[in-house]
């Protein structure tokens, strides 16, 4: 048994009492950084939960002399937590007073007055004339809630009215995101532009994440840049006859079924396809084949037309070549969706049909919640019924679901466009949003 004493003894644990030891603020309080500083103190001595020494809550006792030894050790505590996150000027200046509330006091009385209006303005000011300037996205919504919160810090509220307080708190929200996206650099307005569409409006915070979660999306979706050099260097290392398989005897072990040659399938057999421009008969001259094989071959070069680099291309697969046929570069699909239902419609016509339906009708108009993807179909004759069918929808989704539309999306068609159309939506009221001419990819959705 006393071994095991011994063994325990040689290696000791020091345990350290949490609140005697001091605990690092990483803010020294100077003559500019009293809000920070303020707050960071009160969650560290709260944490040691002294914060009554701060306020004065925790009474000095007068008549008990253990329990005001007690407090004049704690108040000590407090005391030297204050003095040791001071810088050595505001150090002389506090530390002679008596107790951990009078220091508290002293130093709120001196950096902050909550009715200064000056301090206000001057706040608000930075808050208008922050921009981002090519800095990170991070970086300046950081610099932006740094100055909120701090407003929020210095803004009274008496608390007596809960409607007009939330009310403002909201507007005041609103207010805040469009300081954000003002700020923001003009290669963003696309992205700023959807923000603002958005139904119900973003807060600042969703805002910031819409807009960072796009900006990474573009980094990924961006293509690659193709230097021109490279393209030449791809296009000659595609280029016929100087690759391996071609009538030149090369690097493979093909042999034609058509002319007996090796070194390329019957499938690129000049004999069949044609012989390029550039093929030099007096030092390989054409085979002299059996009359039926030179009869295919002939009329596979008619219908073929003359022999050129797509027949080559087409058998191996030139990525340039098909890339360069293209009329325009391929749209990213939209991640947009609305959040409620019937929020966002977004409606197109199909017809005419070959054949009428027993009623007569040619067209029929598609009506597609973004949210759900539920979709009405109302069979009509003309396409100039598309608003009487849109007013039945919109009076059947206020009957059965008592929800209002906010946005439809559609194309430039005149069925859409009308008078009477948009009359009827300045009235309830909705927002028509209709994609750019010979663009459907932007009414993908009813596309």
């Amino acid at each position: 048994m006393s071994g095991g004493d011994n063994s325990r003894g040689s290696n000791p644990v020091n345990v350290q009492n949490v609140q005697d030891s001091p605990f690092p603020t990483g803010v020294v309080l100077d003559e500019s950084n009293y809000p920070l500083w303020s707050q960071l103190m009160k969650m560290r001595i709260g944490a040691q939960n002294k914060s009554g020494f701060l306020t004065g809550k925790v009474v000095k006792p007068t008549t008990n002399e253990k329990a005001l030894e007690a407090w004049i050790t704690d108040d000590n505590k407090v005391r030297s937590w204050l003095i040791d996150s001071m810088s050595p000027t505001l150090m002389r200046r506090f530390i002679r007073l008596k107790t951990a509330a009078e220091i508290w006091d002293a130093v709120s009385k001196t950096f902050y007055d909550g009715s200064d209006e000056t301090q206000l303005f001057e706040l608000n000011r930075k808050t208008f004339i922050t921009r981002q300037n090519g800095c990170p996205i991070p970086t300046y919504y950081n610099e932006l809630v740094s100055l909120f919160q701090e407003i929020d810090t210095r803004m009274n509220d008496n608390g007596n009215n809960v409607e007009a307080t939330v009310a403002v708190n909201k507007a005041l929200s609103r207010f805040r995101v469009h300081i954000f996206l003002a700020g923001l650099d003009p290669d963003i307005n696309q992205v700023r532009s959807e923000s603002l569409r958005k139904d119900p409006p973003l807060s600042l915070e969703a805002c910031y994440a819409y807009i960072r979660k796009d900006l990474n999306q573009r980094q990924v979706m961006d293509p690659i840049p193709i230097e021109p050099d490279n393209v030449v260097n791809i296009a000659t290392r595609n280029r016929p006859g100087k690759t391996k398989g071609s009538n030149e005897k090369g690097g493979n072990n093909f042999v034609c079924t058509h002319c007996g040659e090796s070194g390329h399938s019957k499938l690129r057999c000049y004999e069949i396809i044609g012989y390029p421009d550039w093929w030099d008969f007096s030092k390989k001259p054409r085979k002299k084949l059996p009359q039926s094989q030179a009869t295919v071959a002939t009329s596979s070069q008619n219908q073929e037309g003359s022999p050129s680099c797509c027949s080559y291309l087409y058998e191996s697969g030139c990525d340039i070549c098909e890339l360069s046929k293209n009329k325009r570069i391929s749209y990213t699909p939209s991640e947009c969706k609305a959040s409620n239902p019937v929020a966002v419609i977004h409606s197109g016509v199909w017809g005419s049909a070959p054949n009428e339906t027993p009623n007569g009708a040619q067209y029929f108009v598609t009506f597609i919640d973004e949210c759900t993807r539920m979709m009405w179909v109302s069979l009509i004759k003309h396409k100039s019924e598309v608003f009487n069918a849109f007013k039945e929808l919109h009076i059947l989704i206020k009957d059965e679901f008592r929800r209002n539309i906010h946005t439809l999306q559609s194309d430039n068609g005149v069925e859409y466009v009308s008078l009477e159309m948009g009359n009827y939506c300045k009235m309830n009221p909705i927002r028509h949003q209709t994609s750019c001419a010979r663009t459907p990819q932007q009414n993908g959705l009813a596309e």
